[in-house]
């Protein structure tokens, strides 16, 4: 990552080595991704892995969110050299805290000749071995559904608000608000979850909190009201994710923790490369029917797939270890 990013910022005057650099810098994110719940396992005990997994997911939010607020302000007309100092910042950014681990990060010695140490690397055998495991491919199906349309549904949220009636502005702290629940929730939940051992229920939970808030956004217009809903919903949605990991780690072992979570995050990616399109795609098709509000069946298409979510959560089975 920190070489793409260093690369983007010598490569501005050529598209495909700007496209190139940036894609050096996107094939490391998984990686930085995969190894959240690799660490959870490695570094602490089982009450408490929910909460570190939430923790290390919490951090993404918090990425996420500085880089919406500060990039329009680092650069808020399209200018070469406001660009360059933007990249340039990113850059130093991320090699520092590359520095940082490399300087800080510690392997766990004790695990290092242990057999149930977790690895974050996945053969085509542990995919297969994963495809057979029925509660592993619920949650493949959970994740799809669940990252794939709250994805989606940050990608398309200020056109949809906008056409709506909101300002630009306004709908630009919704999408703000709704990542601050998430970063609240992604900590709160899982640890509330690691006290009761309980992963199913918390799934469940969030889901059908999540399907009412849609519902909620789909309809309302009114500013507080779409401000609480999104709250909620990041609150909610966004703490299934790092509970959904622990759950999965759970279902396979410590040494294939890092593994499990690489389909998982397969599966997601899979869900927002299709929901993003198939959004804007119903929007096209059926905003003739709904002028004020173009965007409503794309919102009903995301309530449907919910609760199709929430149905397949039920159907989740809690691991041995939380009995």
């Amino acid at each position: 990552m920190s070489i793409g990013a260093v690369l983007r910022i010598l490569t501005l005057d050529n598209y495909f080595l700007l496209f190139t650099a940036q894609a050096i810098a996107g094939i490391g994110q998984p990686f930085i991704f995969n190894s959240i719940t690799k660490l959870s396992v490695e570094w602490f005990p089982v009450r408490e892995r929910a909460l570190a997994t939430g923790v290390g997911v919490m951090g993404q939010y918090i990425g996420m969110i500085t880089a919406m607020v500060f990039t329009p302000t680092l650069v808020p007309y399209p200018e070469k050299g406001l660009l360059v100092n933007a990249l340039s910042l990113y850059a130093a950014l991320t090699v520092i805290g590359s520095l940082l681990f490399f300087i800080v990060g510690r392997e766990r010695k004790a695990a290092m000749h242990n057999s149930l140490e977790a690895k974050a690397s996945i053969s085509l055998h542990e995919i297969a071995l994963f495809l057979k495991t029925r509660d592993l491919m619920i949650l493949s199906g959970v994740f799809f559904i669940g990252v794939g349309v709250f994805t989606a549904l940050l990608t398309w949220l200020e056109p949809m608000l906008v056409l709506r009636g909101l300002e630009v502005a306004e709908a630009g702290l919704i999408g703000g608000v709704m990542l601050i629940g998430g970063i609240i929730g992604s900590v709160l939940i899982p640890g509330i979850s690691d006290k009761m051992r309980r992963r199913k229920p918390f799934i469940v939970l969030d889901l059908a909190v999540a399907t009412v808030m849609f519902i909620l956004l789909a309809s309302q217009e009114d500013f507080t009201i779409i401000g609480l809903s999104s709250f909620v919903l990041g609150f909610f949605m966004m703490s299934a994710l790092p509970i959904g990991l622990e759950l999965s780690a759970e279902i396979v072992g410590p040494k294939l923790a890092g593994s499990v979570s690489s389909v998982l995050w397969l599966f997601s990616q899979i869900g927002a490369v299709a929901y993003i399109p198939l959004l804007d795609a119903v929007k096209e098709a059926t905003q003739h029917l709904y002028p004020s509000n173009p965007y409503f069946a794309s919102m009903i298409a995301i309530i449907v797939s919910t609760l199709i979510a929430l149905i397949l959560s039920l159907m989740l089975k809690e691991t041995p270890s939380q009995h």
